[in-house]
């Protein structure tokens, strides 16, 4: 899978690199605008997309065969849209030009890199429609946890933090800090 931000879409090659195929709208004709980048939890088979022209989140099943699970609609064959969540704005579960992601498969946990609101949020994708006692629910199965950081140069704050990496093994998530320079 690869994010084609000048295309607006999202092209799919098989496992010898070949193109088998792209898509660039879902729910109904709803289209990405740079989408920037994406992650796999390749323990439930999702796909999350962090598609910044539009300050949201969208979720995609990954399915073999040409069935999506009820209650989702099928893009093409194997990539079924799910839900997407967030919105231009400040407050939690809200962006501006959401860009790298990384996901904690043992947790549940996405992290989203809210470039232009200088901070990361975290949210945990659950079953059902219950968060975990103190989080808000964005939308059904995905509840804000947390956010950190804010506009500055001193340690935990950011400019423009346009990548994240996480590195479960140590406990650790890598911030590229972009305006500052700098990894936190």
């Amino acid at each position: 899978l690869v994010s084609n931000i000048e295309r607006d879409s999202i092209s799919v090659f098989d496992d010898d690199g070949d193109f088998m195929f792209e898509f660039d709208s879902f729910d109904g004709n709803n289209d990405f605008k740079n989408p920037t980048n994406m992650v796999i939890d390749n323990t439930n088979e999702i796909l999350y997309v962090s598609d910044s022209g539009n300050d949201r989140i969208v979720i995609f099943e990954l399915v073999t065969g040409t069935t999506c699970p009820s209650g989702t609609d099928e893009v093409v064959d194997g990539v079924c849209f799910v839900e997407e969540f967030g919105e231009y704005g400040t407050d939690e579960g809200e962006f501006k030009e959401p860009g790298r992601l990384a996901y904690d498969e043992t947790n549940d946990l996405l992290y989203v890199a809210d470039t232009e609101n200088d901070r990361i949020q975290i949210f945990e994708i659950v079953d059902g429609t219950t968060c975990p006692s103190g989080t808000d629910e964005v939308v059904d199965g995905v509840c804000f946890v947390e956010e950190y950081g804010s506009k500055g140069s001193t340690n935990g704050k950011f400019d423009s933090p346009m990548g994240i990496a996480l590195d479960t093994t140590n406990d650790l998530l890598l911030v590229a800090d972009s305006n500052n320079d700098r990894i936190q």
